[in-house]
């Protein structure tokens, strides 16, 4: 995000190529970790690459779910020195199948891919751990009253190396009154006999749990948002790359007199932007006329000014209101000289013919209430105490 951000705020960013990519990206970093120590939960995937002092592997003896019959089953096998081959087979028949089918050896191909995916899952999983590795899995009784693990789960391919220690703590469990049942507690060890808590154990002398609240998320809240389904293509992307450009200014040390870019200079992030060749010329027009014109005005010049000792563009928050918890992005937060909170709004809509008056008081009415909004949520920083003012 913080690179894609940059990117996109880059005047010249279709000509980065080598040095000059290596000089671009050098000051970017990802955003640190919310917390020190903190306990994060993801997938085996997405723990590839990553290194933790503590490692906890749950449920390894839960099978996956299994694969739906397909209507056709396929499957690429390599060949030596040539280019892959691709085999075929439709939906078994109704009735008798065959064993020695195509469909059959294509599942067991599969089958067999599927379980050496999950050694290399393991592989990554259990590679993750500086410190510590735990294990955390139950083991079904067989018929025959022995633990086995359930086929096709990690634990049936950790299983060889890890059997004694679930033997050893049914072993246990049984030795102290307990059932050797399928869920005796593999994380017993052999210095002390396990313990579990009897079934109608309560807890006792704990305090009244607090008093919550359920939080409702602004997902479905749409009726504060303005409807946008008439702006076009086009219109949407000028109104991105403006408020991209308006935060890149606000960046500099010092305002320049007119646009740094002109209007061919803006085709290319217009066509990444999915604006039709014959609308480009005329969006880039419009893009460097609003800067310009923002750039004349003395009020323009006051919002972007780099020196002011508060100010933030695209600044990012979540907080409640009306009952619901809403994430906004506030294109302009600044504090005047009087201590007043500005939360300032931009907007690229044009505007043609008479009535200029009546066509601002109707953008008033349309984004007063996404103006409330953030007024609400700045108003409650923790940072300042001066007046909120919200402004198009």
């Amino acid at each position: 995000q913080e690179f894609l951000q940059a990117l996109a705020a880059g005047t010249d960013a279709d000509r980065l190529a080598g040095d000059a990519f290596d000089e671009f990206a050098r000051e970017l970093y990802a955003a640190p970790l919310a917390a020190a120590g903190a306990v994060e939960i993801l997938t085996m995937h997405g723990a590839k690459g990553l290194e933790w002092d503590v490692v906890i592997v749950p449920g390894i003896g839960r099978a996956p779910r299994g694969d739906r019959e397909p209507l056709l089953n396929w499957l690429e096998l390599p060949v030596h020195g040539a280019a892959p081959e691709l085999l075929l087979a439709p939906i078994s028949a109704t009735g008798p199948r065959e064993e020695h089918s195509v469909a059959n050896y294509i599942k067991r191909l599969r089958r067999q891919r599927a379980r050496l995916e999950r050694a290399r899952l393991l592989y990554v999983a259990a590679t993750r751990a500086r410190r510590e590795l735990h294990w955390l899995g139950a083991v079904p009784a067989s018929g025959k009253g022995e633990a086995a693990p359930r086929a096709n789960t990690p634990l049936a391919l950790l299983w060889p190396t890890v059997a004694s220690e679930f033997v050893a703590a049914a072993a246990l469990h049984a030795a102290a009154g307990g059932k050797p049942t399928a869920e005796a507690p593999a994380t017993a060890n052999a210095s002390g006999a396990g313990w579990r808590l009897p079934a109608q154990w309560q807890p006792r002398g704990l305090a009244p749990p607090p008093a919550t609240e359920g939080l409702l998320l602004s997902l479905r809240e749409t009726g504060v948002r303005p409807e946008y389904s008439w702006v076009g293509m086009a219109a949407r992307a000028v109104g991105t790359i403006v408020h991209a450009e308006l935060q890149r200014l606000a960046r500099l040390p010092l305002l320049p007199e007119v646009p740094d870019a002109s209007a061919v200079d803006y085709r290319p992030w217009l066509a990444e932007l999915g604006v039709e060749p014959a609308e480009r010329t005329a969006a880039g027009e419009r893009i460097r006329a609003a800067l310009a014109a923002t750039l004349a005005d003395p009020r323009g010049r006051w919002l972007l000014d780099g020196a002011r000792a508060v100010a933030h563009s695209e600044l990012r928050l979540s907080g409640r209101y009306e009952g619901r918890v809403v994430n906004v992005i506030i294109d302009r937060l600044l504090v005047d000289e009087a201590g007043v909170r500005w939360v300032v709004d931009f907007k690229t809509s044009g505007h043609e013919g008479g009535d200029l008056e009546g066509f601002l008081a109707s953008e008033e009415r349309r984004y007063r209430p996404q103006l409330r909004r953030y007024a609400t949520l700045v108003a409650a920083l923790p940072a300042g105490s001066g007046e909120v003012r919200a402004a198009l």
